[in-house]
């Protein structure tokens, strides 16, 4: 009988750390593909005269700062076991924060795409890129959403 609840123990503090591996290397992800959006587009010509390009640069931002918070507290949850107290509230808080997140981020790479008929137009390219690299953190946004409701279905199921 202990036996069997050291073993289901250690089972789930495993499948803890491969659940904090994955949410962290999904935060790690869209903190790039942020970065390089805002990057990209902030060194476009005269990127403050268009709202579009304006509104990625600041959710690309937000985006990035933010999930700097989360890289932070899943490493101190994975290494140091602080925060775990508050762990069920902040899986509601992620779920939320992921959920505005993936349409704000969404949101702005659609607004900042360039249509394909101003292919021949000065920073046609760097807006291209930056709307796409949203469009990537955008897609790992909604990876880290699935995979956090996945992981709470799956352990209230059980």
């Amino acid at each position: 009988m202990v036996e069997a609840g050291i073993e289901r123990t250690a089972s789930r503090e495993q499948d803890a750390k491969n659940t904090y591996f994955v949410l962290l290397g999904l935060r790690i992800g869209q903190m790039i593909f942020a970065l390089i959006a805002f990057a990209v587009m902030a060194s476009v010509d005269n990127f403050g005269d268009v709202s579009d390009f304006a509104f990625l640069v600041a959710v690309g931002v937000i985006l990035f700062a933010l999930n700097i918070g989360w890289v932070v507290y899943l490493v101190l949850l994975m290494f140091a076991k602080i925060g775990q107290s508050l762990e069920g509230h902040l899986t509601l808080v992620g779920f939320f924060y992921d959920v505005i997140m993936a349409l704000l981020a969404f949101g702005s790479a659609c607004a900042a795409a360039p249509p394909t008929s101003a292919s021949g137009l000065p920073n046609y390219s760097k807006a291209a890129a930056s709307a796409a690299m949203m469009f990537f953190a955008s897609f790992l946004v909604m990876c880290s959403l699935g995979f956090i409701f996945y992981k709470e279905y799956s352990r209230k199921s059980i």
